[in-house]
C-alpha cells in the first residue's frame, strides 16, 4: 500500500467554509436537542480531521480566539495552504499537522491535549475501513469526557441509486495513467456517451437526475476527492 493509502492526492480538495463545524453550532445543536454543551466562553480545544485546504479551521480559529485549534492532514499540499491562510491571519490558536491518521494513535505526534470537539468533514466516507478504525481509536483516546464529535459521511439510502455511479466513474477513471482531473474528464466522457445511448441507468432512475447534473458540471476538485478514491462506502 503505497503513502497515500488509496486516496487522491495530485489535486487539492476545493476551498470552502463549513458552518457545521463551528463550535457554536454544535454547541447549539446538542443543548437544543437536551444534551449540555461545551462551553465556549472560556478556554477549550478543538481537532479537525482532514482539514483540506483549512479554510474552516482558520477561520474558526480567527473567530473564536478562547478556542485551541488543532487539524490534521496527511497531503503535503493541503498543509502549505493552510499554513499560509494561518500565517496571513497572524492566528497563533490554531496548529496545523501533516500526519497521517495512523501516527496519530500511534503516539507519534507529542504533546496532544485532550480535545471538547472533534470533527470530520466527509472524510469518513472517502477513507480505507483501516484509517476508520484509526479515526475511531482517536475519538476513544482523545475525546474528553462530555466533549463534541462530528462526523458528516455519505448515507444509505440516499446514496442507493448514486453509488453504481461513483463505481462506474471510479472504473473509468482508473483505467489509465493520468492526472486525476483529466481521468475525471475521461470519466464525464463516458457517462455522457451512456446517456446519450439511454442506457437504462439514466432513462429509469430519476433521482440521479441531479447526481448527473453536478457530475457533468460541478467542482472538478470536489468531484475528484467524492468519485475517485479507492474507498468509498456510504454507511
Amino acid at each position: 500500500m503505497s503513502w497515500t493509502a488509496g486516496y487522491i492526492t495530485d489535486i487539492e480538495y476545493s476551498p470552502g467554509f463549513f458552518s457545521e463545524l463551528s463550535p457554536a453550532y454544535l454547541s447549539a445543536a446538542c443543548a437544543i436537542n437536551g444534551f449540555e454543551s461545551c462551553r465556549i466562553d472560556r478556554p477549550y480545544t478543538y481537532c479537525e480531521l482532514g482539514f483540506g485546504r483549512g479554510v474552516t479551521i482558520n477561520v474558526l480559529a480567527a473567530t473564536n480566539p478562547n478556542g485551541e485549534f488543532y487539524g490534521v492532514d496527511f497531503n503535503p499540499a493541503h498543509v502549505v495552504s493552510a499554513r499560509k491562510l494561518a500565517d496571513a491571519a497572524c492566528l497563533s490558536n490554531v496548529r496545523l499537522l501533516e500526519e497521517s491518521f495512523e501516527s496519530l494513535v500511534d503516539g507519534k505526534v507529542r504533546d496532544l491535549p485532550q480535545f471538547d470537539f472533534i470533527v470530520l468533514h466527509g472524510i469518513y466516507t472517502w477513507v480505507s475501513e483501516e484509517n476508520r478504525r484509526h479515526l475511531r481509536r482517536f475519538v476513544r483516546d482523545f475525546l474528553k469526557p462530555g466533549g463534541i464529535v462530528y462526523v458528516s459521511y455519505n448515507a444509505m439510502p440516499g446514496w442507493a441509486s448514486g453509488a453504481p455511479l461513483q463505481r462506474l466513474v471510479r472504473e473509468i477513471a482508473s483505467l489509465r495513467p493520468a492526472r486525476s482531473d483529466k481521468r475525471l474528464d475521461e470519466a464525464r466522457t463516458f457517462v455522457k456517451r451512456l446517456i446519450d445511448l439511454q442506457a437504462p441507468y439514466f432513462t429509469v432512475n430519476a433521482s440521479t437526475d441531479v447526481r448527473v447534473q453536478s457530475l457533468m458540471s460541478g467542482d472538478p476538485r470536489y468531484l475528484i476527492h467524492e468519485y475517485l478514491n479507492d474507498d468509498f462506502g456510504p454507511l
